[in-house]
């Protein structure tokens, strides 16, 4: 182990040895050459960590000099004589480096499994959208310079929601990262986020205010109760499954997961009411059966636990989007699936109901009322909103309304059917008439499953009532043989050329067939207007016995 002076003339001048060889320094004690058989030549140095002789290997020659080398080998001696061990504190800080290097997506993996929150989904999916080439970078090297750019980005070629979205989703991410410590080193010590408060770019988004006005919700009640069982329909991508669930958030308002995530098992039929379970504001949400309802859920029936199951895997349906689009395109009605919650509360308030009650039936959260508690008052207290959006609905889809809101008295009074006015001989004219086994045209409109035509009622009660309209499909109708195949052209032609046609061209078969409405009550959606139904009566009335 001979002792020389190290420089970098005289390590260039060591010759392969038989054996490993040292040579030591005789200027800084610790540092050496180390010689191998091989031809390679290395730098080290030795010395005792609270007593424990240790050797650490500097680098190899020629890639590193012996001034570089003597200068590395002073800062480990420096340690040695603290009594720090340099290759253990080299390896903690390789493990500290490896921790404080934690990337985008795997903050993002720890944020979103510690927060269990209802909006996962959301945020994998902005943050994904957004930031893809962001995810494998250390949180550590993103700069408060390059989020900005990225926000405006997002601001200026997708829109000023997305950017705030993005904005708040990053921001509660790095908030979360910023409270992490390691090895008593915070992992990041600013949320880079802040720039856009500090610089005060404007975040504010207009909330959304669209909502389906009458004629859109009728052109869309078309779509699913007509259009699609005409006989010339060709099938256009919509699945039945589809149309029951944009019909349940139209007449329920729900949001798009909890519809979703309906359970077969929380379906009372007996009592008429749902339950949604976790709603976003995690009170179970306990949802009034209306016969529109009723009659989608049953439309629903399958054997999985799910009311939409997946087709794909064992759990509910995931992502209804495509159906959407296939809807908007098919019914030429254009709406995102938020709009039909707007749209439920929109018309509950224009159909005459109370504010608090709209925001009870949407389950917004109430202040904790004791109120609240009592589920049963509260179903049955906001049970009227859901049948009058029915009710309201199913008229819209007649045609029998198609302005932006029905008059307050509209239901009260429907056509006069249920007037106290004791000139109005409508009804008394109709029902001796029927007595005396004469056919007559009733309104076919139910409150609560009870006909509002009080004629109706009394033919429906002495089973002398036939309906001659056409297929409702969630009101429990079918379409009648005397229906009219040209109330489809109703807002087109007017009402008194579609009866016309329907007249001209009714079937020898079908007048064959007329005996069977002679006394009978004839239920269509039209009366007191003019209705297909009267020239039955016509007829009917007219046959020789």
């Amino acid at each position: 182990m001979p002792t020389v002076r190290l420089s970098q003339a005289q390590v260039e001048k060591i010759k392969a040895p038989k054996s490993k060889t040292q040579y030591l320094d005789q200027n800084l004690t610790g540092f050496m050459a180390v010689a191998y058989p091989s031809g390679r030549v290395s730098y080290a140095v030795r010395g005792r960590v609270n007593g424990e002789d240790k050797l650490i290997t500097i680098g190899k020659h020629p890639a590193l000099t012996v001034a570089a080398a003597k200068e590395i080998a002073r800062g480990l001696i420096n340690q040695m004589h603290q009594g720090i061990d340099p290759k253990q504190a080299k390896e903690q800080q390789l493990q500290l480096d490896k921790a404080l290097g934690v990337t985008l997506s795997e903050m993002v993996e720890s944020y979103l499994n510690a927060r269990q929150l209802k909006s996962e989904y959301d945020y994998r999916n902005c943050i994904t959208k957004y930031l893809s080439d962001w995810l494998d970078k250390p949180i550590r090297s993103i700069t408060r310079k390059s989020y900005e750019a990225r926000y405006i980005h997002v601001r200026n070629t997708v829109s000023q929601a997305s950017a705030t979205k993005l904005h708040r989703y990053l921001s509660a991410i790095l908030n979360w990262a910023k409270a992490d410590e390691i090895a008593g080193e915070r992992l990041i010590t600013e949320n880079v986020t802040d720039v856009v408060k500090d610089k005060r770019y404007s975040a504010a988004v207009k909330p959304r205010s669209k909502y389906l006005e009458a004629p859109q919700i009728e052109s869309l009640m078309d779509y699913f109760t007509r259009y699609r069982v005409h006989p010339e329909w060709k099938p256009d991508g919509v699945s039945e499954q589809g149309c029951a669930y944009i019909l349940l958030l139209l007449y329920t308002g729900l949001r798009r997961k909890e519809a979703l995530s309906l359970k077969q098992e929380d379906i009372d039929y007996h009592n008429k009411v749902f339950i949604v379970r976790e709603p976003k504001n995690g009170i179970d949400h306990y949802v009034p059966m209306s016969f529109a309802v009723e009659g989608i859920l049953k439309s629903q029936r399958n054997s999985s636990p799910w009311l939409f199951p997946s087709k794909v895997t064992n759990s509910h349906w995931a992502d209804p989007r495509k159906q959407v689009e296939k809807i908007n395109e098919a019914s030429g009605v254009k709406f995102s699936l938020h709009d039909l919650r707007r749209t439920f509360a929109t018309h509950a308030r224009l159909l005459g109901m109370d504010y608090d009650l709209i925001r009870r039936s949407m389950n917004h959260k109430s202040g904790g009322s004791i109120t609240d508690s009592y589920i049963v008052e509260r179903v049955g207290l906001i049970r009227p909103v859901f049948d009058k959006i029915a009710e309201g609905f199913e008229e819209y889809s007649y045609g029998n309304f198609t302005g932006k809101e029905l008059p307050q008295e509209y239901y009260d009074n429907l056509a006069d059917l249920t007037s106290d006015n004791e000139d109005d001989e409508c009804k008394p004219d109709r029902l001796t008439k029927l007595q005396m086994g004469k056919s007559v045209v009733v309104h076919s409109s139910k409150k609560h499953d009870i006909f509002v035509d009080e004629v109706a009622r009394w033919a429906e009660a002495n089973q002398l009532y036939v309906y001659c309209g056409d297929r409702t499909q969630y009101a429990g109708h079918k379409r009648s043989k005397w229906y009219n195949p040209f109330h489809k052209k109703l807002k087109t032609l007017g009402r008194d050329t579609v009866c016309d046609l329907y007249k001209e061209n009714l079937s020898d078969e079908l007048k064959a067939q007329i005996s069977e409405l002679k006394g009978k009550a004839l239920g269509c959606w039209c009366h007191p207007k003019r209705c297909h139904c009267d020239y039955l009566v016509e007829l009917a009335n007219n046959q020789t016995n």
